[in-house]
């Protein structure tokens, strides 16, 4: 995800070299808000502590959920698509590297317990915020924050691999009627097991993982698509227009025809 050349470490001066904060904002907001549209001078990462956010970047839709990281390059420029169904709450760094690489468009699902993570976007806020911080303070908690990040993604040496084949399990088979159980019968692991590994790493339970990544495959075929909601229910595992209608409906609050007629 991260790659730091010449790994800087805590060095003040060597970070200091490394990047340059260049704003820090904390945007709480309540439901029915769209992002407005900006060009971005500067790459850019987005934590979203609560809620959904629904970014066009460069012309591609991207639904954000809870608890991700999301990388912007610079030079992009970033819109909301649809308003939000619910309150959200969202820090946005804007930084510029010499030394640390960072990925294309990308959304980073955090593992585990985000405490700590938080309290640094919060320190990190604060420092930017505060007249008498001191110098560099601010590039050396985003740092920080940067490693607590790589940390938290990946999963411990013991339990990754298996994690890494559920999520793959689950991803390629996201057509498919999917279950906590068929999964367990799949790989071969006890169900309780599994699944508190599973919520230990990801900082989510399996089946709420599986309706995520459901509803946003739903998303992306409702906006870029003129398939039915027959064709709709059936690529994403659901055996009629019915059932798939009563999912989305309970999970978005809207029903799929309403949440295509308001993304076009």
């Amino acid at each position: 995800m991260i790659h730091l050349i010449n790994d800087p470490g805590y060095d003040k001066t060597k970070v200091s070299n490394a990047l340059e904060i260049c704003g820090i904002t904390f945007t709480d907001v309540k439901r029915n808000w769209i992002h407005r549209e900006r060009f971005l001078s500067a790459d850019e990462m987005i934590f979203l502590r609560k809620g959904e956010l629904y970014l066009e970047v460069n012309g591609t839709k991207y639904a954000i959920r809870k608890n991700s990281f999301f990388y912007i390059r610079k030079f992009s420029t970033v819109s909301g698509y649809r308003t939000s169904d619910m309150p959200c709450e969202f820090y946005t760094f804007s930084f510029n590297a010499t030394q640390i690489a960072i990925p294309e468009l990308n959304e980073i699902l955090l593992n585990g317990n985000n405490i700590f993570i938080e309290e640094l976007a919060k320190r990190l806020y604060d420092a930017r915020s505060s007249i008498g911080s001191a110098e560099n303070e601010c590039e050396v908690l985003f740092l920080a924050l940067l490693y607590e990040v790589e940390r938290s993604r990946a999963a411990s040496p013991g339990t990754f691999p298996l994690m890494e084949q559920t999520m793959n399990y689950i991803n390629n088979n996201i057509n498919n009627p999917i279950t906590v159980d068929s999964i367990c019968d799949h790989l071969g692991y006890n169900r309780d097991y599994i699944s508190k590994q599973f919520l230990r790493c990801y900082g989510i339970s399996i089946k709420k993982y599986i309706d995520q990544k459901k509803i946003n495959a739903a998303k992306h075929l409702l906006i870029s698509s003129k398939m039915s909601l027959d064709q709709i229910a059936s690529a994403i595992g659901f055996e009629n227009a019915q059932q798939f209608y009563k999912f989305f409906n309970y999970h978005e609050k809207i029903s799929p025809t309403q949440f295509r007629n308001n993304s076009t």
